[in-house]
């Protein structure tokens, strides 16, 4: 495999492929369910970023439902500003587990003290 691999659809399945011929899991998972659909690489921002955080390991109609109440806390397309001045029980009460609270609150200061410059992690 080379360093230099572009999320593509031809390149996801091309290592997908060498994946399967050397994992019997791989395999299978690929005669259940194909080749996983492409996501159209839209921009990145600090919302998006959220919106993983709140949905991770969560139906999509949980996530939505969390994300939505989460929103209306801190405001549509709110920044790391706007979530820092949100207290912890509130977003809490809208369901972020403590887990959660704690990977949006470290996204906040990495973004916040320029450690990550989201722009930069457009494709």
């Amino acid at each position: 495999m080379t360093d230099n691999f572009h999320l593509h659809a031809e390149g996801i399945e091309s290592r997908l492929r060498e994946l399967a011929n050397r994992d019997d899991h791989v395999a299978r998972a690929l005669d259940l369910v194909g080749i996983p659909d492409t996501r159209p690489a839209g921009e990145q921002s600090f919302h998006t970023f959220m919106r993983v955080i709140v949905g991770q390991q969560l139906s999509v109609k949980a996530a939505a439902t969390i994300r939505d109440r989460v929103e209306a806390l801190v405001g549509p397309g709110a920044g790391p500003k706007e979530y820092a001045r949100v207290a912890d029980e509130d977003l809490r009460a809208a369901g972020l587990s403590r887990q959660k609270i704690s990977y949006a609150r470290s996204l906040c200061d990495v973004v916040n003290d320029g450690t990550l410059v989201i722009e930069r992690c457009q494709a």
